[in-house]
Order: C-alpha cells, then structure tokens, then sequence
C-alpha cells in the first residue's frame, strides 16, 4: 500500500526540476496539523498489508517530517504487523543511526534514493548537492547495514543526451550488487520548478522522444537481465508531450485533439 504525505519539501528543496512548491499547500503545516495528516493516511491502512510505501517529499530520514512523527509511523505499523517500509530519502541529509532503529526494530527497509544522473556535470547542472563518490559511499553504507537501495533515474534531463543515460545505466550496474530496484522516469518540466520557467515555456527544451526513450529502455532492460534487479518505468504525462516543445505542445490547433496533456502545468 502507498500513503502520499505531501506535508513539505524535501530539506534540501534546490534541485532546478523540483515542483513541490507547486503542490497548493498552504504553507508549512503546525506540528500537530502534521500528525493528523499523517494518521489520517495510515488509518486508510489495514491489517497484513504487504508493504507501505511512503511518497514524501524526499529526506524522510533527516528533518523533513519531526522525529517524534516518524517514530509515530514506525510504532503504528509495528501495532498493524507491517514491516515491509518503503520511504524516500536524498543522499546528501540522512540520519543513519536512525536507520539502524528502524532495521532493529525488524522492518525490512527499503529507501528510494534520487540519484537522476550518474554524471558529475549534471549532478552540479540539476543542484543535486551531491557527487558520485559520496552516491557511492551511501549505498555502500546503506548496503552493508542491510537496507535495500531503490534508485530514481530521469531519461531526457535538460543538457543529457541518451548517451549520458545509457553511461548512467553502466555506473548503476557497476554496482548491480547493491541494488535491489530501479525506477525511470521521462522528464517533464512541471509548474513550479526552475526549469519549467527557464527553459520550458522559453522553448529551450524538447521532451524526450518516443525513440529514445525506446533506447533507454531497452539498454537498461538489457544491461539488468538476470541480476535480479527490479524494473518499473513512468512515463507521467511523457505521452502527450514527447518529442515537442511547450510552443509545440500548447499551440496545437483543439480542433484536432483534447488537450488532456495540459494537465501537466496544472491547469485542466
């Protein structure tokens, strides 16, 4: 089962194609507001569930949502017997002692980590705050106190070409041994991020297009047969969108289609 605790950003909240803002959330929540917000979606819980997956904003394991209100989680999932935890984390603010408690406690954790790229330029290009070297420390760490390591990965990032993904996929299975899933995304700029204004509705960026994202596909397929390593591709709103700028996209004559992709700046 999944709960979305849109509550706030991640605490690092600078990276050029981060939307959280534009969630509608009416500023930072109290603490108490917090709590209810998040026992309201666990009360959506039942009994023998196999998993919970946590979608927040992606420091779960730093300062993004009080230590007092994880540790309410971790309690609650204890007293409905699901120990399979799914949370979010970014590389770059993490509290590791508080992972050990958790895996002590008897979940079988696994933290999704937003790597995007494998490449130092467009680690410094998207303000990840982070390099390969320390990407590589973490999950060693992570790795050796028996978490399981999910990795993001974005095709068709502004500035990339397929061959910076397809570099990204050999970096990544250089160290096939410490992954246990990997999940793709196409880029799309949303409303909100630095990118969407700068380079989206400016006609600097193209989508991603069907072709190579074909590529990309079908190289990591490739390049992960028989590890073991779990797959899962999205593609969002990508469909209507690929291989077009925003003039493409949004001057498109509504006589001959619903415009149903506007919906990716949040406006249908």
């Amino acid at each position: 089962m999944s709960i979305y605790l849109n509550i706030v950003k991640c605490s690092w909240g600078k990276c050029k194609f981060c939307a959280y803002d534009n969630l509608g959330l009416k500023g930072i929540p109290t603490h108490d507001e917090m709590k209810d917000l998040i026992g309201g979606e666990l009360q959506k819980m039942a009994k023998g569930q196999k998993y919970v997956k946590i979608f927040n904003g992606g420091s779960w394991f730093w300062d993004e949502v009080p230590v007092d209100l994880r540790n309410f989680v971790y309690d609650y999932l204890e007293e409905i017997n699901v120990k399979n935890l799914r949370v979010e984390n970014t590389f770059n603010l993490i509290h590791w002692d508080e992972i050990q408690s958790v895996i002590d406690r008897g979940f079988d954790l696994t933290i999704s980590w937003g790597l995007e790229a494998a490449d130092e330029r467009i680690l410094r290009e998207v303000v990840k705050g982070v390099t390969l070297e320390k990407v590589g420390r973490m999950l060693d760490k992570a790795s050796a106190m028996g978490v399981k390591n999910l990795l993001y990965l974005l095709a068709g990032l502004p500035y990339t070409t397929v061959d910076d993904f397809l570099h990204t996929v050999d970096w990544v299975m250089e160290r096939k041994h410490q992954i246990s899933e990997l999940s793709t995304l196409t880029y799309v700029p949303i409303k909100g991020s630095e990118y969407y204004d700068t380079l989206w509705k400016t006609n600097k960026f193209r989508v991603i297009s069907k072709e190579d994202w074909k590529t990309c596909r079908e190289y990591l397929k490739r390049k992960t047969k028989n590890t073991g390593i779990g797959l899962t591709f999205e593609t969002y709103h990508w469909r209507f969108l690929q291989g077009k700028t925003f003039e493409e996209v949004y001057n498109k004559d509504k006589r001959k289609g619903n415009l149903k992709y506007e919906n990716v700046d949040g406006t249908s």
